[in-house]
């Protein structure tokens, strides 16, 4: 285990932070926690348009917080959004540089991308603080969004957050892809780009639990095996598909769905549910993250969601709380993802990169059929997460690769 003959200080920069329910919250706050057993005194740098003042200095879990107001880039129109996610790090370096805390240095700098546009801010306090930085790079933008087809390659838009995301990398000492196939993305990089780029698995730590007042019993889907999904509802998990899918099995009374989360898709869910008058899935608003532990241990299967048009690769936060609940998975993910080897290999479940409903139903009526032991599935896949996906695997390979520890 890496450890330090004096304590190092690290600032990690990121864009929503713990209580927020998002992966990149969750993650940060697991990653912040490794690294301060290591030894390394964390600071965070997050957003935050609700401020009333310039900067709030706080403790969360532990972990020192430093909160900077900003724009609002949440819930606002497109256009509004991308001109403040532009001016985002240009305003959170002016309230550093007027603030008491401008003077405070540090020996490594982090930041999570996605969002592009924070890396300004990210080098901002690693030329100042003359240090080295690493890039935690999950999805990959704007190219997911042109695979999804919200945006062309040949507008100026793409144009624009092209020039963003190259520029993350030139400032990056070190970028950490989520998976081995994301490195064909790099093949057109050039050698000095490439050299940085390795494999920096996702994390999770093991969730703690609260009580849930949600009994599923006690609701349309009692004494059926439950698929759960718990996430984001947005046009990258090909919600058309997989309501296809469930409006296909409504005949089935042993099986049902839960959908959980929000997005940009809520009312088309909700709408779709009720035109087709589906009774065998049941959508249920956000609910505190802790609250999730005790909910999977109500249901059978857990669910991953991605559109098939995507290119790039991804290994979901929700399918590490899943293996830590002992639920089998059932992937509907794009052809050629990382995700299909480490299911078949460690034989977690079912996945399908077909984009016919009948077949997606029949992939789960599959799964539906295999018979498992919840506690040996669950040991089974906590070592995986032990040898593979833990908080303290991804902070050692960080603080190695930042200090060229061998």
């Amino acid at each position: 285990m890496t450890s330090f003959n004096k304590q190092r200080n690290i600032a990690i920069v990121v864009d929503t932070f713990y209580p927020a329910k998002t992966s990149a919250a969750i993650q940060i706050l697991d990653l912040s926690t490794a690294l301060e057993s290591l030894g390394v005194k964390v600071t965070v740098f997050v957003p935050n348009s609700d401020l009333k003042k310039d900067l709030d200095f706080s403790e969360i879990k532990g972990i020192k917080v430093i909160s900077i107001r900003t724009p609002q880039i949440k819930n606002i129109n497109l256009l509004k959004r991308a001109i403040n996610e532009i001016l985002l790090p240009f305003v959170m370096i002016r309230r550093l540089k007027f603030s008491s805390f401008k003077k405070n240095t540090f020996e490594g700098i982090i930041w999570y991308s996605p969002s592009i546009f924070i890396s300004i801010f990210a080098n901002h306090l690693s030329k100042n603080s003359k240090c080295k930085s690493y890039l935690i790079l999950r999805d990959i933008f704007p190219k997911w969004s042109v695979d999804m087809g919200l945006i062309s390659k040949w507008s100026p838009v793409y144009v624009l957050f092209r020039f963003f995301e190259n520029l993350q990398y030139k400032f990056a000492d070190n970028i950490g892809i989520q998976s081995e196939g994301d490195f064909d993305y790099f093949e057109s990089y050039k050698k000095k780009i490439k050299k940085k780029v390795h494999v920096l698995d996702n994390w999770r730590a093991k969730p703690s639990s609260q009580n849930t007042n949600i009994n599923i019993s006690n609701t349309i889907l009692r004494n059926r095996k439950i698929f759960i999904y718990s996430g984001n509802i947005g046009l990258a998990q090909n919600f058309p598909l997989f309501l296809e899918s469930v409006k296909t099995l409504q005949d089935n009374k042993e099986i049902g769905f839960l959908i959980i989360g929000s997005g940009s898709e809520v009312i088309y869910l909700k709408n779709y549910i009720e035109e087709n008058e589906l009774d065998n899935i049941l959508f249920i608003d956000e609910v505190p993250h802790e609250q999730l532990p005790e909910l999977y241990t109500q249901c059978h299967y857990g669910l991953i969601l991605l559109d098939l048009k995507l290119e790039t690769h991804n290994i979901p936060g929700k399918f590490l709380s899943y293996l830590y609940a002992g639920l089998p998975v059932f992937a509907s993910i794009n052809k050629g993802n990382d995700l299909e080897k480490i299911i078949y290999e460690n034989e977690l479940g079912k996945y399908s990169a077909d984009n016919n409903h009948n077949e997606v139903a029949s992939k789960m009526l599959e799964l539906a059929a295999i018979s498992y032991d919840r506690e040996e599935n669950k040991l089974k896949s906590i070592r995986l997460l032990e040898q593979r996906f833990s908080p303290e695997s991804a902070a050692e390979k960080i603080i190695n690769t930042l200090y060229g520890i061998t």
